[in-house]
């Protein structure tokens, strides 16, 4: 009677079905086997007898299996749903039974995340926050910090705080330090951060963007999974993905199950066009809970639409900048050992710097690598003075620079150059040396042509950088073996800009 009761309010599958069918047989199929044995034990080997009974054994072992692993989900549904009624409970029930792949009957909840996880979006952010993190100069970016603004947004007073630069001006590394101020700050149990780093060579759509975050929270609290796990099941039976509406939906569930949640997007300005809107509508009506930084080139069309958010300059204090120029010097072994016990020769330096950086960490960066040829601290000051002020001027100073090196490792510059700023997605080192190396007029393709990857760096005279962060491409190609080295790093050129087809 108990197996009929369960088959009755259990959806079972077919093989289930079958399973239970042979226990209200079985008592049948004993006996009459039984007879059978008896009738021809005398004819038949011992041997024989005993496969018989194995062959029962094997069945009885099967369906005791079976009735274990419907019994361990109806005590797991029973304490989780004590006051539901009889038809619901046949429903989760089924849901239990019937998504879960053969092997997964015992599924725990951290293996039922990490599926959901990698179901919801294979974007991730945390090798970009790890990046910039660890190029922040340590003791930059207080005066952010303790600014009167963030102190409001942070004990919630404002639910939008939007930092505007100048490109160089640090945004994205400023972005990292409130990120790890956040998360050392707050006991995050109840106060979440979450993060997402917009590029122009990334091309994410505010659907990735929302999966990430809902992905985030739910690494971060394993209590959330009650809120992502029946859209989960619906969307892998269907073979479908949620659409922007139910992703705000699931968002705002999660979100709710915290007392607050901190939300930091960079570079919006880095976005497409038609994903901007969309992703500050989504953030605007996200519960009272959240609260969102947002850091951009300046966007006046769209600042105007949010006139609720608080509004922040940014731009690199002469502090931030000295601090920046000491490690830049001590990164450069001439100019470490040029400036070593000239503590009046190394403030000069620095104090030049700051007054032609103009408040942009990219100007600094690139005046403290024009010179890198100094030989003396004579000739260094004398660089200094003719060192230009403004970043399209820096530029040209650069490009004059590559030029002076000959006419082979110039030419070999602008293709890196080039190469490196009209790529359709970020090169990998291997890719970036294969397609210089290459001559159009001869064949076959020469490996012997191909250049150390810290000679075309260093000839673009920090125009071109190794980029730890960006993600892999996803699609197959020549690459694919390279795509998968572990130690391979991306090209990125300085703050390049596809939709502007120069650098800015």
């Amino acid at each position: 009677m108990v197996f009929v009761f369960v088959w009755l309010i259990v959806d079972v599958s077919p093989d289930q079905t079958s399973n239970l069918s042979r226990i209200m047989d079985l008592d049948i199929d004993i006996g009459a086997d039984a007879v059978d044995h008896i009738a021809i034990a005398n004819q038949e080997s011992l041997f024989g007898l005993e496969t018989k009974m194995r062959k029962i054994k094997g069945w009885l072992k099967e369906i005791l299996d079976e009735m274990y692993y419907l019994k361990k989900r109806k005590e797991r549904f029973t304490q989780t749903n004590r006051t539901a009624n009889i038809s619901s409970a046949a429903r989760d029930v089924h849901n239990y039974i019937i998504p879960a792949p053969p092997g997964r009957g015992d599924e725990t909840d951290n293996e039922l995340i990490k599926r959901i996880c990698e179901w919801l979006t294979k974007v991730s952010f945390g090798s970009i926050y790890s990046e910039s993190s660890s190029k922040a100069t340590e003791g930059t970016g207080m005066w952010f910090i303790e600014s009167e603004e963030f102190g409001r947004w942070k004990r919630g007073d404002s639910k939008i705080l939007w930092g505007t630069g100048k490109p160089g001006a640090g945004k994205t590394t400023l972005s990292s330090i409130v990120i790890k101020h956040l998360q050392k700050d707050n006991i995050a149990r109840q106060a979440p951060v979450i993060f997402a780093f917009c590029r122009y060579t990334e091309k994410y759509s505010p659907s990735e963007i929302f999966a990430s975050w809902i992905q985030q929270l739910l690494r971060r609290d394993r209590s959330t999974l009650e809120h992502v796990r029946e859209s989960f099941r619906t969307h892998k039976r269907d073979n479908s993905r949620p659409l922007d509406v139910e992703l705000h939906q699931l968002m705002s569930a999660v979100v709710r199950k915290f007392d607050r949640v901190f939300i930091v997007l960079d570079g919006l300005d880095e976005a497409e066009e038609d994903a901007r809107k969309p992703l500050l509508d989504f953030i605007n009506s996200l519960p009272s809970n959240t609260h969102t930084l947002i850091m951009s080139r300046p966007l006046g069309s769209l600042q105007c639409l949010f006139p609720c958010a608080v509004q922040v300059d940014i731009e690199a204090r002469n502090e931030d900048i000295e601090q920046f120029v000491e490690k830049r010097i001590l990164d450069i072994p001439s100019l470490h050992a040029i400036l070593l016990g000239k503590a009046a020769a190394k403030e000069e330096l620095c104090t030049a710097i700051k007054r032609k950086s103009g408040g942009m960490f990219l100007i600094a960066a690139l005046q403290v690598e024009a010179l890198k040829g100094c030989i003396s601290i004579q000739s260094l000051m004398k660089k200094l003075e003719t060192l230009p002020i403004g970043l399209n001027e820096l530029y040209d100073h650069t490009l004059e620079r590559i030029e002076a090196q000959g006419k082979e490792k110039s030419s070999l510059a602008k293709q890196v150059l080039l190469w490196a700023t009209y790529a359709l997605r970020p090169m990998s080192i291997l890719e970036l040396q294969e397609a210089v190396a290459i001559e159009f007029d001869s064949k076959p393709f020469d490996a012997n042509r191909i250049s150390p990857i810290e000679l075309l760096l260093d000839i673009c005279c920090g125009l071109v950088t190794l980029d730890t962060s960006a993600q892999r491409p996803q699609e197959p190609g020549f690459y694919d073996e390279d795509k998968n080295h572990p130690n391979v790093r991306l090209i990125r050129t300085f703050h390049s800009s596809p939709t502007s087809g120069s650098s800015v």
